[in-house]
């Protein structure tokens, strides 16, 4: 499954089935995303409860959710980038060769 904004709104707002939570297993970062998301969001029409949702609320939350995967994503790379650049570093130092 793709990081769709349409994708997204019926993970997040589609009604609980067994497909639904196939789905949530499948792809738990996305899932975490939804979750990390929703404790902050204020949708723009000021809905207190999810079933108040417009569209445009829906919309602006899978749209937050791509946010946090994208940055979550970036700094997960960085991450990698540095570690495998500090391994190429340690092997190449002299007091580390045996």
């Amino acid at each position: 499954m793709k990081s769709t904004v349409e994708n997204i709104k019926n993970l997040w707002f589609g009604a609980d089935t067994p497909i639904r939570q196939y789905k949530i297993k499948l792809h738990p970062e996305l899932w975490a995303a939804c979750q990390r998301t929703s404790h902050d969001f204020n949708p723009p029409s000021g809905a207190t409860h999810l079933d108040d949702y417009r569209k445009s609320d829906k919309i602006a939350f899978a749209k937050a959710v791509l946010n946090d995967l994208n940055q979550n994503r970036s700094v997960r790379k960085t991450s990698t980038y540095e570690l495998a650049y500090s391994g190429i570093l340690s092997a190449s130092r002299k007091d580390y060769r045996v």
